[in-house]
């Protein structure tokens, strides 16, 4: 996989260019995945209401970023099916997984958890639409291991201003 390809999301390649909004926002995720982790992996939480700009904000985080990401992985977290097929478009991009085991979602998880892991180059996965965590009470299943003692930060976006 070539550095800092986004992996599940089409239409990655004609953001970027009209983004304006949210640059304060936009420099705390950079500032927050810039500093030392002492080998720990780091966890953002962008929490708002619904048409606050997180999705758009995080986009625009991962277009700036390429370079420093070998991969860059987009999961729709709507639901335990998108995630899952979100899984298994990844499994197949990284060529980790034959058709014939694409019907076992935990395989497909867990595979595409394994080969991060054992990466050595940074990596970033986004959940985009996780909007009602009761609907994952297992979310532990769906994040490599190694991410399991991360430094967690939240970063709560106020209402955006109408006009």
């Amino acid at each position: 996989m070539a550095s800092g390809n986004l992996t599940n999301f089409d239409n990655f390649k004609n953001l970027g260019e009209d983004y304006i909004g949210r640059e304060s926002q936009l420099k705390e995720i950079h500032s927050y995945f810039s500093k030392k982790s002492n080998g720990k992996p780091r966890i953002l939480i962008i929490r708002a209401i619904g048409g606050q700009g997180k999705t758009q904000m995080a986009l625009e985080y991962c277009r700036q970023s390429q370079k420093k990401y070998r991969g860059i992985f987009w999961l729709n977290a709507t639901s335990d099916m998108t995630v899952i097929g979100s899984f298994e478009k990844i499994a197949t991009e990284l060529e980790l997984i034959s058709s014939e085991n694409l019907l076992d979602a935990s395989l497909k998880i867990g595979t595409v958890n394994k080969t991060l892991e054992s990466w050595t180059e940074r990596w970033l996965m986004v959940f985009d639409k996780y909007d009602l965590p009761e609907d994952y009470p297992d979310i532990k299943r769906l994040i490599p291991l190694s991410t399991f003692y991360p430094t967690l930060q939240i970063l709560q976006l106020s209402k955006l201003r109408t006009r």
